[in-house]
């Protein structure tokens, strides 16, 4: 998860996620074309519950390259900069519209990524293939996946 905007609201009001736990897990075994569904539940720094009041579907991650050396996964735009490197195309990138227990309301970016159960690494994934399979209508359904407390 990364967050870009609603960044000075963070700071200025102390609020921000601190924790995401899953509700359900995605299913143990996926494959590239299939929809799966699973609950989160996101928390703010005093372990209050998140509501998401808004999810929209921004695009895929397409030119995130991975460095080939490299045995961790890297979420920061740095990896996007790597010249040795190789594309991940992995990730769906949403806008969440999140309220906190204290009323603020902030927006933050927020990435799903496939990772690898036993290695940890970012699986790579055809885009062309996912992008037909699944459709606009099937990523914004992403929404009724969140859980709201």
């Amino acid at each position: 998860m990364e967050g870009t905007q609603g960044m000075f609201w963070e700071q200025r009001s102390g609020v921000g996620l601190a924790r995401a736990h899953f509700e359900k897990q995605p299913p143990s075994i996926l494959r590239k074309s299939n929809f799966f569904p699973f609950f989160l539940a996101l928390y703010d720094r005093q372990g209050q519950p998140v509501e998401i009041e808004r999810t929209a579907f921004v695009g895929f991650v397409e030119k995130e390259k991975r460095p080939l050396s490299s045995s961790l996964v890297s979420l920061g735009p740095a990896a996007n900069q790597e010249a040795n490197s190789e594309k991940t195309n992995n990730g769906i990138h949403y806008r969440l519209q999140l309220l906190y227990s204290n009323g603020i309301r902030t927006e933050q970016d927020f990435y799903v990524r496939l990772i690898d159960s036993m290695t940890k690494q970012v699986s790579f994934l055809e885009f062309h293939t996912v992008a037909t399979t699944l459709g606009s209508q099937n990523l914004l359904r992403f929404k009724s996946c969140l859980c709201h407390h």
